[in-house]
């Protein structure tokens, strides 16, 4: 079952293929069988989230993407946070442990073909963007 306001995307092998970067991936495969079972994981869209473009869970096999990554004109954002969280799963099951942002993670994110970033910069995901209130000193 899946939390209030996620929505299925597919597995990570089929949302790869449909969006083009499967071959990107491919090029991880020497992380067997870490690889192989990182395909079968689920990849959901949150329409909860407001400032967190992805996440990994490797428990419980899932990644989530923020869901205004899927609106057009914003698959350049959407394919390089997908990878992101490509890479977190690959480190955590290659290794048996949360990798985090750490050498192994940076290690499969150029293996990928992305730099490393370990923040976004994506302006409607900012906190700015989704503040309820802007306070500001007029003195």
């Amino acid at each position: 079952m899946l939390a209030r306001g996620h929505r299925k995307i597919g597995t990570v092998r089929e949302t790869a293929e449909r969006w083009g970067l499967a071959a990107r991936l491919s090029r991880a495969a020497e992380f067997e069988p870490a690889f192989r079972e990182m395909l079968d994981f689920v990849v959901v869209a949150s329409r909860r989230a407001r400032t967190l473009a992805g996440a990994a869970y490797a428990n419980e096999r899932r990644i989530v993407l923020n869901a205004r990554l899927l609106e057009q004109g914003r698959e350049s954002d959407r394919d390089s946070t997908f990878i992101h969280e490509c890479a977190h799963v690959l480190a955590d099951l290659a290794h048996n442990r949360p990798c985090r942002h750490g050498a192994r993670w940076r290690e499969i994110m150029r293996l990928l073909g992305e730099v490393p970033n370990v923040r976004h910069r994506i302006p409607y995901l900012s906190r700015e963007a989704n503040a309820k209130f802007i306070w500001r000193c007029i003195s």
